[in-house]
Parts: C-alpha cells; structure tokens; sequence
C-alpha cells in the first residue's frame, strides 16, 4: 500500500510540474511556435530563463524547436537515422572512429544553415561530432568514462 501510495505521489508531481511548465509559456513563444509547426502533436516545453524549447512529433518525425524567452526562433532540430547522413560524413565515421557506435544523431537547423550532431562512444570514451553545413566532423566535446 505504501507503494502504491508513493507511485501516486510521484505521477501526480510530475503531472503538476507539467502543466505548470505549460502555463508558463510566453504567448509569444506560443504564436511563433503554432505559426511555423501548426499540425504538431503531443508537443511538451521545457522553459529556462536563456531560451524555451518545444519537444513535438511533426509528421511522424520527433523534432525540438528552440525559441528565445520573447518568441524569436532559434533553431530545430530533428532526430533521424545514420543512413540518411550524407555519404562523405558517414564514410569518414566509418574511417576515423571504427569500434565506436552511433548512440544519437540530431541535424540541426537555422537561418543561418544546418549542422549535424552525432554522439559516439566506446568502452573508454564518449565522443561529441559536429558538422555545419556537411563539412569535416570536428570534436565538440569528448568524455572519458
């Protein structure tokens, strides 16, 4: 029974803390927002005091939109698969990081034109990749474990 009691606790927390997030969404975020994304499903915020960042399946795809606090678009991002890389990027993770396994791939996208974002690890390291504009992978951050 204590169990059952503490679960209930924990979901109704995290119910409330949901919908105090969405509450607190500027509605100029929320225009910007419903204006560029309009047929968006099951979309839930994360707002900080630097930016607002809107998770939503659009199209069947997962995507994050970025937002300044006032409702300026930042930039979207897209989780995709390591296939619809472009061959030179996928090739030269082939070459250069063989024995290490692809555990997140994000293309990000803004005015001022896209990146990738590939995280790889291996038994010793955890290594960030980034690419603008399908240019050379260079090291964004890396983590020994």
């Amino acid at each position: 029974m204590k169990k059952i009691i503490i679960t209930l606790a924990i979901i109704i927390k995290l119910t409330a803390d949901t919908f105090a997030a969405e509450e607190k969404v500027n509605p100029a975020v929320l225009n910007a927002f419903n204006s560029k994304f309009r047929n968006a499903q099951q979309v839930t915020w994360v707002i900080s005091d630097d930016y607002c960042k809107a998770a939503f399946n659009y199209y069947g795809t997962w995507m994050s939109a970025w937002y300044t606090s006032t409702g300026k678009f930042i930039s979207v991002t897209r989780n995709f698969s390591s296939t619809e890389l472009p061959l030179y990027l996928r090739n030269s993770l082939k070459t250069k990081y063989a024995g290490y396994w692809i555990t997140d791939l994000v293309e990000e996208s803004k005015k001022s034109g896209f990146s990738y974002y590939i995280t790889i690890e291996n038994a010793d390291r955890k290594i960030v990749l980034k690419s603008k504009s399908g240019g050379d992978w260079e090291i964004s951050n890396e983590f020994h474990k």
